[in-house]
């Protein structure tokens, strides 16, 4: 560049001095002066360029979003325009400074985010100019161009030409460290920390570290790992001299120590890093909220209730102050449920000025709240115990999907089973248990959950799926083998039943024909069906009552109804969960959540550590 260029400008004309001899020195030092022009000229037009290009990266690192500025977009296009008229007027036989102006055309097509036509410029310069000392600059933003096009292949390939040939770049850690986040955002969330690691390890003083540290705490937190994600947290605030940055890793340990049952650690690391005045600034209003998460779960409510009051205080119609406030509500709604307050705190934010989430998300738990009651009133009616028992479901239903509360969930599921046993709705709340119980890795009690709807319940749709879960579980396969049987010794049985009520039905029907003067031809009631019809239910069975007429007749000689029938409890299909809704756990929900009182947690702790281990042997 500058200091590349101006020695040779220099250089040429004072050769052309001393070559040339006493008659000739006038026209010597006229072709200097051309020399020296031309090199002034090319000089001033890629510097320029090079002031246009800092101006873009200047204006687009200050901008407050991630939208490209169009102050910067101008300056970028200055750049581009610069460096081709270095390329175009000065690129004859002097060849000096051409791929520093196409590294520039292509880094400035980089920053406009246009990476085909800067893939374009760093090929040409790799290609034409392959000994230039921005060779290995364009290789690297070569990758980083495929990995914006999201085309992980090629940007790999790229980048491990540049470790392969290039092992004294000085940028390899900034190759490790976009190669891992290339890894995560295509949810290779295992491949991505082993890259951080590996950066980490091989860079350990790299400038990248503390936000290779940020991603790794943040994919152990997001996977629930919270043990991981604190020691991720204690190595950057160790590795930062940015206070901000050890607020932040400060904060974040906080948070995994509450989500690990150590509030009280997690409290005294808020008070260390709370402000002398914390009324004053944000940072004090983010670590009352944190202390009021941390008083919530270790059932100090009140307190968590003054923290938040402080806040919606001192933040009174900032955003801070509407989180507040709604936060408040929900631990009355969660916690206390005293659903009158939490009805209060969730108007009040909603009466807020200004624009948050948690207006919208208030409005909605304002609704949730209606129907909560709603179904609370239907489940306490007492002369009709059908509506009673599917409100009572709904509840568990609604504290699990819409509340996203799976501790309150399973305690609502349990006392569904409790409440109305042998119920269609038993054996849904007692299947939807399982399955919660399975997300949540409470493995034992899962297991437990899922053998009680086998054993009680073998007829049912909830037991055959049950039977898939366990499989899935790797319950013990002779055990497994004895459920299966039971189950399709029920469902055999369902079918035996439901042919011969089938048969009665038509029976009936064609006597009623006959009666009313009908001749046509009726099918005959088969004694052997009748008899078995009549017989009463072995001990330990429950009656099952058909239901007449549910079923279209057959028509005359055809064979008798299939054998696959409803389940014994009479649920249909549309009663049922549907198939893939429990498979997956809330995103916000914590694992931890299992450790408050309750039925959940009084099953997880009777359930054994191993499935295959604890698992009994099954007896007819």
């Amino acid at each position: 560049m500058s200091v590349r260029e101006t020695p040779v400008t220099v250089g040429l004309a004072a050769r052309c001095v001393r070559r040339a001899g006493a008659g000739r020195t006038w026209l010597a030092l006229g072709v200097a002066a051309a020399v020296l022009l031309g090199g002034c000229a090319y000089f001033n037009t890629f510097h320029h360029a090079k002031r246009a290009y800092a101006k873009a990266e200047r204006v687009q690192a200050a901008a407050k979003s991630e939208k490209l500025s169009p102050e910067a977009i101008k300056y970028y296009d200055q750049a581009i325009e610069k460096s081709a008229k270095v390329i175009v007027d000065h690129g004859g036989g002097w060849r000096a400074g051409i791929d520093d102006a196409l590294f520039l055309m292509g880094a400035s097509y980089y920053g406009k985010r246009e990476y085909e036509a800067a893939i374009k410029k760093f090929r040409e310069l790799v290609v034409n100019y392959p000994d230039s000392r921005h060779a290995v600059e364009a290789l690297f933003f070569t990758g980083l161009c495929y990995q914006r096009l999201r085309n992980r292949a090629l940007a790999e390939r790229t980048f491990e030409r540049v470790l392969r040939e290039y092992p004294d770049f000085a940028r390899r850690d900034e190759i490790l460290f976009a190669m891992a986040e290339a890894l995560e955002t295509e949810g290779q969330s295992a491949a991505a920390l082993r890259a951080y690691a590996r950066m980490l390890a091989e860079y350990p003083r790299s400038r990248n570290r503390e936000a290779a540290w940020k991603r790794v705490a943040a994919i152990h937190f997001e996977a629930q790992r919270f043990d991981s994600s604190l020691a991720a947290q204690r190595e950057l605030a160790r590795a930062t001299r940015d206070d901000e940055v050890y607020f932040e890793a400060q904060l974040e340990a906080g948070a995994c120590l509450v989500r690990l049952g150590q509030q009280e650690e997690a409290l005294d690391i808020y008070r260390r890093i709370l402000p002398p005045e914390p009324e004053g600034t944000e940072q004090g209003g983010r670590v009352w909220l944190a202390m009021a998460d941390a008083e919530n779960r270790r059932g100090n409510h009140e307190k968590a209730l003054e923290y938040l009051a402080l806040v919606a205080e001192h933040f009174d119609r900032r955003a801070l102050g509407i989180e507040a406030t709604f936060h408040a509500g929900y631990a009355c709604e969660t916690y206390l449920q005293d659903y009158p307050r939490a009805r209060e705190f969730y108007e009040q934010v909603g009466a807020a000025a200004g624009t948050s989430v948690f207006k919208d998300q208030a409005a909605r738990r304002l609704r949730n709240l209606k129907y909560m009651e709603e179904l609370r009133a239907a489940a306490g009616e007492e002369d009709d115990l059908q509506r009673r028992a599917e409100a009572a479901l709904k509840i568990a239903e609604f504290s699990y999907f819409e509340a996203r509360e799976p501790a309150q969930a399973l305690e609502k599921y349990a006392l569904v089973v409790r409440d109305f046993p042998g119920s269609a709705v038993a054996q849904r709340a007692a299947y939807a248990r399982g399955l919660i119980l399975r997300e949540l890795d409470s493995l034992g009690a899962a297991v437990q959950s899922l053998r009680g709807v086998v054993l009680e319940h073998p007829g049912s749709r909830q037991a055959a799926r049950s039977l898939e879960v366990l499989a899935e579980l790797e319950y013990p396969s002779d055990s497994l083998r004895v459920l299966r049987g039971r189950v399709q010794a029920a469902q055999r049985e369902q079918a035996h039943r439901d042919s011969v009520a089938a048969a009665l039905a038509a029976a009936a029907a064609d006597s009623a024909r006959a009666a009313s003067g009908d001749t046509a031809a009726v099918i005959p009631v088969v004694p052997a069906l009748a008899d078995s019809a009549a017989t009463a239910p072995r001990p330990g069975e429950s009656r099952v009552r058909s239901r007449v007429g549910a079923r279209p007749r057959q028509p005359r000689g055809g064979s008798l109804p299939p054998t696959v029938a409803p389940d014994s409890s009479g649920a249909t299909p549309e009663d049922l969960p549907p198939e893939g809704v429990l498979k997956a756990a809330p995103s916000g929900a914590p694992r931890d959540s299992l450790t408050s009182p309750g039925a959940a947690a009084a099953d997880t702790a009777a359930a054994p550590d191993s499935v295959a281990a604890g698992a009994p042997e099954e007896s007819e």
